[in-house]
Parts: C-alpha cells; sequence; structure tokens
C-alpha cells in the first residue's frame, strides 16, 4: 500500500517500514503494545505542557510544539502531555 509519508508521523514511516520488510505482524504488535504503555501512562500523568530539548554534538535543538510538530509531541500527546 502507497503511504504519504512525511516528517510529523512517526507511525507512518515505522508502518511502512514494516510493509516494506515483511514484519507487518510484528508492526501491528509493537502499535498495540505502545498504545497499551501510552494510555497507562496517560492514567497517571499530572495535566502538563512539557519542551523538548535535543543535545547534540553540533548544538541544541529546541521542538516547539504545534501542527507541524516533530515525533517527540506526537508521542508525549499519545502519553497525555501537551493537551
Amino acid at each position: 500500500m502507497a503511504r504519504s509519508l512525511d516528517a510529523q508521523n512517526w507511525k507512518d514511516y515505522f508502518a511502512a517500514i514494516a510493509d516494506a520488510t515483511g514484519t507487518t505482524g510484528k508492526a501491528d504488535e509493537a502499535f498495540k503494545a505502545y498504545e497499551a504503555r501510552a494510555k497507562d501512562i496517560r492514567s497517571r500523568i499530572p495535566d502538563v505542557r512539557v519542551s523538548v530539548l535535543r543535545i547534540t554534538g553540533h548544538g541544541l535543538q529546541v521542538y516547539l510544539d504545534g501542527p507541524g510538530a516533530y515525533a517527540p509531541f506526537a508521542v508525549l500527546k499519545d502519553a497525555g502531555a501537551n493537551e
């Protein structure tokens, strides 16, 4: 199945790699485990907003939440932060 991939949706990248490597069953299991873990964390996390700072050998990168946010914010939202 053809997918339109962009940097904001890590789940589509993961699924596309699974499709290309014939491991969609394992990917489905991983997605289910991820969703269960996110649901568990979401039930325990306080109402918070967070920022993501990435320190690399060539400098600092600050990721801001927004419509075009990078994948860390998708994971944080799944876990209940930044909603």
